[in-house]
């Protein structure tokens, strides 16, 4: 059995307690799963740096950035395989006498896998007082490159295509998300704008709104933007972002062909990406050689990291509200560096043939 090929669990326990003692964290979650089974899980910590109450498996963590594979790619390809949408449509396509001319030639494709020229980041906030403002803002940002030519990481092609969303389908990106993903999911922890409840890891926002945040966004653009965007704003747990992945792998909402090409299709001329997710070998992927080819994932800037081996079926997810200090990233990203190398070692992850091996899973 595959337990049986696991040993030192208390190590994972070490790691992740570690950085609650150095304050890059107040709280953490982990969780090593194969074929939707627990093999090691772990919560350390409070929500907050009070330590009011502790973290446990039903705690919320704002998921910042993996938001875009859990909710905007995947919704994408829901319509692409309702034929509402076409990866090959631009945003002229979808904002008819609002994009301008610069925008004319990005395609949704080149939103989904970064390759739409645009910047990485811009400030959407200062400045705007409405979702409105916001978006006209968002609208006047010029690409940096021809779309297609270069693969830069833009959190603005993700609101475009979270905004894209709203247009085909006619719902507010939160209530799509429900609908489409989280409920046939079974993700009864996850949604937007969770408010201000009692067991939800705490953030903070130390420059524009200079406050603790409490189920309020953390990024600053999707706050704006009514704490609804495709670049950021999702609030779920540990177990609800083990059910997506398991519900995605199933087909429970997409069609074989945009299940691939969300999981493991590379796309053309930026290996390192699919149309959802960064794909091993990726310097976007907090993970080295230990792990798989197969291996896809994503981070957040609030301290929240999904590496999923399709190949035997593994997922390996740490939460942490990194950002209630807002300081210390490197030594936050070594020490989960060490937590999936440690991961990978003891999965015993073939580094010659990107499997794992000793019939691990039988």
């Amino acid at each position: 059995m595959l337990e049986k090929l696991i040993d030192n669990w208390d190590d994972f326990d070490s790691i992740i307690r570690k950085g609650i003692e150095k304050r890059l964290y107040s709280g953490a979650c982990y969780g090593i799963f194969h074929c939707n089974k627990p093999l090691a899980e772990g919560y350390a910590g409070w929500i907050d740096p009070e330590h009011t109450n502790s973290i446990n498996e039903f705690t919320l963590w704002d998921c910042a950035s993996i938001t875009k594979p859990v909710v905007t790619s995947t919704g994408i390809m829901i319509l692409v395989d309702s034929k509402i949408i076409s990866l090959n449509q631009t945003l002229a396509d979808y904002f008819p006498g609002e994009a301008p001319d610069h925008l004319k030639d990005i395609t949704v494709r080149h939103l989904l896998a970064h390759t739409s020229g645009l910047p990485a980041w811009a400030d959407l906030y200062t400045e705007t007082g409405s979702i409105k403002d916001a978006i006209r803002k968002l609208m006047l940002i010029k690409p940096k490159h021809a779309p297609g030519s270069v693969r830069e990481y833009s959190c603005l092609g993700y609101i475009f295509l979270g905004l894209i969303i709203e247009k085909a389908s006619g719902l507010n990106l939160s209530d799509f998300a429900s609908e489409y993903i989280f409920q046939p999911s079974r993700m009864t922890n996850s949604g937007f704008n969770p408010g201000n409840i009692k067991n939800i890891a705490h953030t903070e926002d130390p420059h524009f709104r200079k406050r603790r945040l409490v189920g309020e966004v953390h990024d600053t653009n999707c706050w704006r933007l009514g704490g609804v965007a495709g670049n950021a704003g999702l609030f779920s747990t540990l177990r609800d972002l083990v059910k997506f992945i398991n519900a995605t792998e199933k087909g429970l909402f997409l069609s074989d062909k945009s299940r691939e090409l969300l999981l493991s299709r590379r796309e053309p001329g930026h290996p390192d990406r699919t149309l959802g997710w960064f794909i091993a070998p990726s310097d976007m992927l907090p993970i080295g050689k230990e792990w798989g080819k197969s291996a896809i994932g994503h981070t957040g800037f609030t301290g929240v990291s999904i590496i999923y081996e399709r190949s035997p079926n593994i997922i390996v997810i740490i939460l942490t509200n990194r950002t209630v200090f807002s300081k210390e990233l490197d030594q936050f990203r070594a020490l989960r560096n060490i937590f999936y190398k440690k991961a990978a070692c003891i999965l015993r992850v073939s580094k010659i043939s990107g499997k794992i091996v000793n019939n691990l899973g039988t």
